[in-house]
């Protein structure tokens, strides 16, 4: 019996697109690394508890799903780049929140988006530069990582089965969210 549901198990690996499954991970996590950070330093979601890492776990996946989609719509369908938007963008997200809450402890706010002339003052640029930590290193080694990645996988390789990659993906998420909700419905 046992032998029956890792065959099934198996089988069902085997359906899944895992080069897509990789590449959209990071973006995934991109963002999740921008809440754990913010959740950990600026303690928005104090005490971190398990709820607050479903909660943004799933609103990770939201987001970059809809990332992904939008870049689906710019890229003209082109699976490849459409995934190197996503990451691009919610590593430029994922980065800028993180380095603009080590000096305001926020997220950023939309309006900075509106004040790059700001950057023009050497004051600005010289506490810029004082603002890098270790955890910057990380963002450097998973552009890398996704570079090698994007390098290395064919484009029709990615293209098939994405799509129930991605329902997969969600399924699992959605799985555990009902999961969750029932075990701690009680307590």
């Amino acid at each position: 019996m046992m032998l029956f549901k890792i065959n099934k198990m198996w089988n069902l690996y085997k359906q899944l697109n895992t080069r897509f499954l990789l590449m959209f991970s990071l973006s995934v996590a991109n963002l999740l690394l921008m809440h754990v950070f913010l959740a950990l330093t600026v303690r928005f979601e104090y005490p971190f508890k398990i709820d607050a890492i479903f909660s943004n776990l799933f609103s990770c996946l939201i987001d970059t799903t809809f990332l992904f989609t939008l870049s689906l719509l710019l890229t003209w369908g082109h699976i490849k780049r459409s995934l190197f938007l996503t990451y691009v963008l919610t590593a430029l997200l994922s980065f800028c929140n993180i380095f603009y809450s080590r000096f305001f402890d926020h997220y950023l706010p939309n309006l900075a988006f509106m004040q790059w002339s700001n950057l023009n003052d050497t004051n600005v640029m010289e506490s810029i530069l004082t603002g890098f930590s270790w955890i910057d290193l990380f963002f450097i080694c998973w552009v890398i990582l996704f570079y090698w990645l994007y390098k290395h996988f064919d484009s029709q390789l990615l293209r098939t089965r994405y799509l129930s990659t991605l329902g997969w993906l969600w399924g699992v998420m959605l799985s555990l969210v009902i999961f969750f909700i029932t075990v701690h419905s009680g307590s």
